[in-house]
């Protein structure tokens, strides 16, 4: 329903796209689940070749209880709801996507679920159209596997973060770094993809085998 929403909005990042036509339909379904998946559960998922369980977990949860999903649930750096979204992310997308016809209120509009699912459809354009560097949006438009593995860097741990990685490692910075598991090097003034940032992908790269 989100997407059938945005079909007409048309993208800011990618001329002649919309919004609906930046990621697949799983991408944002995969953000939820992981955004919402224990940690340690996941960690044991894998561990023990149980891992689908963790996903279909939230999934079960969201289904079952519908619009009042996750409505309460709130991160330390007070990212709200389903989407996790922060209320100056939303503002800003809001200013900038008017034809999303997203709803004003903040709570509100991340309680109701295909506002929140639509919000993220926008965040993903916004992130590509006017925080990513031009090096950053070549890289993530290299294939789509690689467009959504960029994305969530950007929706986990942010658009900056994404930047230096990709400044610091190129179009290598996944193969080399987060396909292995290990720790990414540390970048220049001692930022780097934090070990959270990483299991963050490796939850995405499971969860998206696990719906494709």
């Amino acid at each position: 329903q989100a997407f059938q929403s945005v079909s007409d909005v048309p993208s800011r990042a990618i001329h002649g796209k919309t919004l609906s036509e930046l990621t697949s339909l799983n991408f944002p379904l995969s953000i939820i689940a992981i955004e919402h998946m224990d940690d340690q559960e996941f960690y044991h998922s894998l561990a023990n070749d149980t891992f689908p369980r963790p996903a279909a977990k939230v999934f079960a949860e969201v289904g079952l209880n519908e619009d009042k999903a996750k409505s309460y649930s709130a991160s330390s750096a007070q990212a709200c709801c389903l989407a996790q979204f922060l209320c100056s992310t939303y503002a800003s997308v809001i200013r900038r996507y008017p034809d999303a016809n997203l709803i004003p209120e903040f709570g509100r509009g991340m309680r109701n679920h295909v506002n929140a699912a639509k919000a993220m459809l926008a965040l993903f354009d916004h992130d590509m159209a006017f925080e990513l560097s031009e090096k950053s949006r070549q890289t993530c438009l290299d294939t789509q596997l690689m467009l959504e593995l960029c994305l969530a860097v950007s929706y986990h741990s942010g658009p900056k973060m994404l930047n230096l990685v990709v400044d610091r490692w190129g179009s290598d910075w996944y193969r080399n770094y987060v396909m292995q598991g290990r720790r990414p090097p540390p970048l220049p003034e001692g930022k780097g993809l934090k070990i959270r940032g990483v299991w963050y992908l490796a939850k995405l790269t499971a969860t998206r085998m696990y719906l494709f």
